[in-house]
């Protein structure tokens, strides 16, 4: 009897550590998949912003060409007045 209770006992003892070591490698890789979503969540973000961005540039873009077509127009319309004046001077 004295042996049985030594076995199972043993047997215990490495079923403890083994538990211990399955709860130490699971934490291990919780702490390592917290920090994939982590990484994964940031290059999201930084897809993201890279499209804002890239929407803003078109944007501006667009903006500063509209701005270049009233220029050019304001000056043929400068150059046309300043024919006119010329015509009646």
């Amino acid at each position: 009897m004295g042996q049985v209770v030594g076995r199972v006992s043993a047997a215990a003892g490495r079923m403890q550590d083994s538990a211990r070591s399955l709860s130490h490698s699971a934490e291990h890789s919780g702490r390592e998949a917290d920090a994939s979503g982590r990484a994964g969540a940031d290059l999201q973000a930084v897809a993201a912003s890279a499209e804002e961005l890239a929407a803003s540039v078109a944007e501006i873009t667009r903006q500063v060409a509209e701005g270049a077509e009233v220029a050019r127009a304001a000056a043929a319309e400068a150059r046309a007045t300043d024919g006119t004046v010329q015509g009646l001077a």
